[in-house]
């Protein structure tokens, strides 16, 4: 008895051009349609004829050509598999190269972050600050090009560091590497704003300190965390009272309890001021420490759009007198 399935020649098929011509009666059960890229759709399983190992051919162009045994099949399964496989990944890390280039590319157009880090009297939550005013007129209306924040000082220098597309206010390049870990050619700097200098303060009516020996045998109060670096070696013939913050300092010194304390100008004065404290006074050619500041940022970040705003807006607010009124009497504009 034959088997269902023969492997015998036929002929008649075999030379038939029009592969949907089939003997009368003889349904055959394609193979392979899958592999219709392949041309395979003409190899045929016929209960009664079987699959001709010479005869069935694949239909290219009207000819009949390659063997289409069941081994064939399996290896243009497998090839054609393997074939998709890896068409599919070379798309897949294709696309994954597309969206991290894309990734960015966004990273490069986020908005510049301003970072102000909080000085008393001058940046803090007073909106009508000298700093704080500045800002407002200084910040572009357009958000996508920078945007601003306020953080507590330790706070700002460590965001700064951490935050590719940021630029710091108040600062300068000098004052940024001496806090940060940033190097001088990592950073550019705006236009400067004002001058400010570090002085030992007295009370009114009393002798200023003049020079470091002044200081010698006094009582200085120093704000917690602030640093005297010009005193340092010296800090052992001087007592050094902590305190908050400068207004404690200004009132400590107003009662008598220091003899001096380690403040800046104009910031001290407009503490001072802001709160019905009797100003100090103090050696203007004695200096501890002297810097301008201005908006300090990163380099490489795609951050000279904001500058060049903001040194516009700067040289305009000088030139018109602005400048002065909004950071107030005390502000030095020059270095006089």
């Amino acid at each position: 008895m034959p088997s269902p399935i023969s492997w015998r020649p036929n002929p008649s098929w075999a030379t038939t051009r029009n592969r949907n011509q089939q003997p009368e009666g003889d349904e055959g059960v394609h193979l392979c349609p899958f592999l219709v890229s392949n041309g395979c759709h003409g190899a045929i399983i016929r209960p009664s004829l079987g699959v001709d190992g010479h005869a069935a051919r694949e239909a290219r162009g009207g000819m009949w050509r390659g063997p289409a045994t069941t081994k064939a099949v399996m290896r243009h399964f497998v090839s054609h598999f393997l074939f998709r496989h890896l068409l599919f990944r070379g798309l897949l890390l294709t696309f994954m190269v597309a969206v991290a280039a894309r990734g960015d590319g966004d990273q490069q157009k986020a908005p510049i972050m301003l970072i102000g880090a909080h000085l008393e009297g001058r940046l803090d939550v007073d909106p009508q600050s000298g700093y704080n005013r500045l800002i407002r007129r200084i910040m572009p209306i357009d958000q996508s090009l920078a945007v601003y924040q306020r953080y507590p000082l330790v706070r700002a220098l460590r965001k700064f560091e951490q935050t590719q597309r940021s630029c710091l206010f108040p600062a300068s390049i000098s004052a940024s590497v001496a806090l940060t870990s940033l190097k001088p050619d990592e950073l550019f700097e705006s236009a400067m704003v004002d001058f400010v200098s570090s002085h030992i303060l007295t009370r009114k009516g009393q002798p200023m300190i003049n020079s470091k020996e002044d200081v010698f045998g006094r009582t200085i109060a120093v704000q917690r965390g602030v640093g005297y670096t010009a005193l340092m070696a010296d800090s052992d013939r001087f007592n050094i009272i902590r305190t908050p913050d400068d207004k404690t300092a200004l009132r400590m010194l107003e009662a008598g309890r220091v003899d001096g304390m380690y403040g800046w100008f104009p910031d001290t004065f407009i503490i001072a001021e802001n709160n019905g404290i009797q100003l100090p006074d103090f050696n203007p050619d004695y200096i501890l420490f002297e810097t301008t500041t201005h908006v300090v940022c990163k380099t490489g970040t795609g951050a000279e759009p904001f500058v060049d705003h903001v040194n516009m807006r700067i040289r305009a607010l000088r030139e018109s007198g602005e400048l002065q009124r909004i950071l107030g009497p005390f502000a030095r504009l020059e270095n006089k």
